[in-house]
């Protein structure tokens, strides 16, 4: 029999000898796919909005995902603007400038939103309709466009040989030309005019090269929060069946809890009717009938575990760690991992947010030249200025042991590990020689009035042992 076994085993890895068992078809799970298609087929533009209407639903009605979304936004979006051209005069100029046109009634063009929150406006289309795009407008103010809207004109209204997907032109070398921005109408669409793409900011995540519109990573998802959403109706409907104050009663003769002259009883009875919101219930039950759905038990461990995995694996579509959602699920050093790692999967998404937003100063700075509202520095070069002259700081985290991490961070300064800049970027958010600034200043002013100025203990070490004293 063994002998048996090894042959007919040899003969049959003749076959597969080379080969890739996740090609093969097996008995044993589903059929692989064996057509690849086009990411813009895969999610036409009626799946797309199936997928965006879902997601919104997700967030509009279920705390957990609209938390997942927030806490998403507070580490990706909020970045400070930082100019360093080495002209101290017109730093502060374009700062000043920076945040006069950030305020609601100069960034937004229904002047409601300021750049700081139409910034988590964007990012939040962004992560769950999977796109979103900026229209450019004359005097400086940018526009919103929802992903929805970017859909294909009607067949009357395109002109012959344009190629459209999904909403959107592009030349034979797949680079974007136009957009067709459409308007609502009740539940359908009505084209409002096509926008050249040296109006428009994309901004959406994308997985692929021939990819035109983004898809949101809460796509992938959107099953298990249906999943955990569903359940916990049900297992709050089960709850509230256990808390109410209910009395079965069983009977094997005709007779019923009621006395028979009773008004309560009908000449033809009538199906059970049950109202669990009224308060104490009482069910006369007709023999050989019961209720033992009241017996219920309340939700389990096992329960609570499958939805804290299945909640878990949802986190991951957006790489948030379960112990941002469950604070008590690991200890101090588990959670400031698991928010290293985090950190790390925010940077590429933090980056997309600084150049949509060098791609809307660059615009608003000739945009503001032309309205006299700037007058820029002779030879200034948007790209050279937004590779060399400015920048977009990411806000800071706050640390969670500031004794330990000053030290450290000292001596990795003091071995040539890391500079200044970083270090309070990463702390704070903002610029080492802006604070430094402010501290002369504010050092100054304790002078001025005679009031003791705090030196840093090494320095005041350095300078007792310039001075020969014994106390160094």
């Amino acid at each position: 029999m063994i002998a048996l076994a090894e042959k007919t085993y040899s003969a049959k890895a003749q076959f597969d000898v080379g080969g890739y068992e996740a090609a093969k078809p097996s008995s044993n799970r589903r059929p692989s796919r064996t057509v690849t298609m086009h990411e813009d087929e895969v999610a036409k533009q009626n799946t797309r909005r199936k997928l965006i209407a879902n997601t919104r639903d997700k967030r509009r009605n279920f705390s957990v995902v609209r938390w997942a979304i927030n806490k998403h936004l507070d580490f990706v979006v909020p970045h400070k603007f930082q100019s360093r051209s080495g002209d101290k005069g017109w730093d502060k100029e374009l700062e000043a400038f920076v945040k006069y046109a950030s305020s609601k009634k100069r960034f937004d063009s229904a002047a409601k939103h300021s750049r700081n929150r139409a910034m988590r406006l964007y990012e939040a289309h962004r992560i769950m309709d999977g796109d979103v795009y900026g229209h450019k407008l004359r005097g400086g103010y940018l526009q919103g466009i929802e992903g929805d809207c970017i859909r294909d004109p009607d067949l009357a209204k395109k002109r012959k040989g344009e190629k459209w997907t999904n909403g959107v032109r592009k030349n034979r070398w797949d680079r974007e030309e136009a957009y067709a921005v459409h308007r609502r109408s009740g539940k359908n669409f009505k084209l409002s005019r096509v926008v050249s793409s040296s109006r428009m900011i994309p901004f959406g995540y994308y997985d692929r090269f021939h990819q035109t519109r983004g898809i949101s990573p809460i796509v992938s998802a959107l099953d298990e929060i249906g999943d955990v959403y569903e359940g916990f109706n049900y297992a709050l409907a089960r709850e509230k069946v256990n808390q109410l104050f209910a009395l079965a009663i069983t009977r094997d003769s005709e007779d019923g809890f009621f006395d028979e002259d009773s008004e309560n009883i009908d000449d033809e009875q009538e199906p059970y009717k049950v109202d669990f919101g009224k308060g104490p219930i009482v069910l006369d039950m007709d023999p050989g009938d019961n209720a033992n759905f009241l017996n219920l038990q309340g939700t389990t461990d096992q329960s609570q575990k499958f939805w804290d995995a299945v909640i878990a694996i949802a986190l991951k579509a957006i790489d948030i760690p379960f112990s941002f959602f469950r604070e008590d699920f690991t200890n101090f050093f588990g959670s400031r991992a698991a928010l290293m790692l985090y950190l790390k999967a925010c940077k590429p998404k933090r980056e997309d947010v600084a150049e949509f937003s060098n791609d809307w100063l660059g615009w608003r700075v000739f945009e503001a030249e032309t309205q006299g509202e700037l007058l820029l520095p002779s030879g200034f070069n948007v790209e050279h200025a937004v590779c060399n002259q400015w920048g977009w700081i990411p806000e800071g985290t706050p640390w969670w042991n500031p004794l330990q991490e000053v030290k450290a961070n000292n001596e990795a300064v003091d071995n040539y590990q890391r500079n200044r800049s970083e270090v309070r970027a990463e702390g704070f958010g903002d610029d080492w020689f802006e604070m430094m600034e402010r501290r002369i200043e504010e050092d100054d002013f304790l002078r001025e009035n005679n009031l003791p100025v705090s030196i840093p203990k090494n320095a005041q070490t350095d300078m007792l042992a310039m001075m020969g004293s014994n106390d160094a």
